[in-house]
């Protein structure tokens, strides 16, 4: 009864940067490599259970003008050994845009009487996850226990008895969130500042064990990419800094939020009562 619990982690990464301005240019970019190797052992045997395996390749490549115009562009190829070979690599993207009206010059008379902030941001982005993805979901199992019964009586057994297990699912795959983010932020007098966010996501291929499934099927079911949500909302957020005189500074904050989540689809069964 005397558990050995053991664990080895393995992490490397390699990565770039480059960073460079030329004039009124600026750009960086980045590239990275990493892997992740998990091992586990419990229980008093000296071997080690199968080792898990993650791995990304990021790259990111950022541009600004006069901290007017911005630009953020991000590329990732993010592998997970928990999907069968051609399904293990997903490609994920995103980028992001910003526009820093205050720095124009035809605001410059506004500037120069109530505007101390103007900005505009815009991103788009593709992300994935294995999280609910079981190992080995697309290896067909079977089992083994007890023995065949034969004979009128059922008195004579020959074993071993094999079953079938959970169905594989070989095609599934990343679980894929497409998001999206829109914001304004003013300032006025440089006393009043004001700050919008509209976002929403809208998540799809989430793995999940089917629900509508009928049980003379004959074998437990494996995880599919059947799963899907929405998500979207807004963030308000409006603030005054101010002061009276030399000695009395004062502030306010009003914040504002509302989201709307929503599942979209989870393999639910219909109501046979109506």
């Amino acid at each position: 009864d005397n558990l050995i619990s053991a664990g080895r982690r393995l992490y490397y990464e390699f990565s770039f940067d480059y960073d460079r301005k030329f004039g009124d240019h600026k750009v960086t970019a980045l590239a990275l490599v990493n892997r992740q190797v998990i091992e586990d052992k419990v229980g008093g045997q000296n071997t080690m259970e199968f080792p898990a395996y993650t791995e990304d390749w990021v790259g990111r490549v950022t541009y600004n003008w006069k901290e007017r115009y911005l630009t953020e562009v991000n590329m990732s190829y993010t592998g997970s050994e928990k999907f069968a070979p051609g399904q293990r690599f997903g490609f994920f993207p995103s980028l992001s845009v910003g526009w820093n009206i205050y720095q124009e010059p035809f605001l410059e008379k506004i500037r120069e009487k109530f505007l101390s902030n103007f900005k505009v941001r815009y991103s788009y982005g593709k992300t994935g996850s294995d999280f609910g993805a079981p190992r080995f979901n697309y290896i067909q199992l079977y089992n083994s226990s007890g023995n065949v019964a034969f004979g009128n009586s059922q008195n004579v057994n020959f074993g071993p008895l094999y079953t079938e297990g959970r169905t594989a699912n070989p095609f599934s795959t990343w679980e894929v969130a497409l998001k999206q983010n829109l914001g304004v932020e003013i300032g006025l007098w440089k006393k009043l500042d004001f700050t919008l966010d509209l976002f929403d996501e809208r998540r799809k291929g989430i793995l999940m064990t089917p629900r509508t499934t009928a049980s003379w099927f004959g074998a437990g079911l494996p995880s599919l990419n059947i799963g899907e949500t929405k998500n979207h909302g807004l963030e308000l957020s409006l603030g005054w800094n101010d002061r009276l005189g030399d000695g009395f500074r004062y502030w306010s904050n009003f914040n504002f939020a509302w989201s709307e989540n929503r599942i979209v689809n989870r393999d639910d069964p219909a109501d046979l009562l109506k």
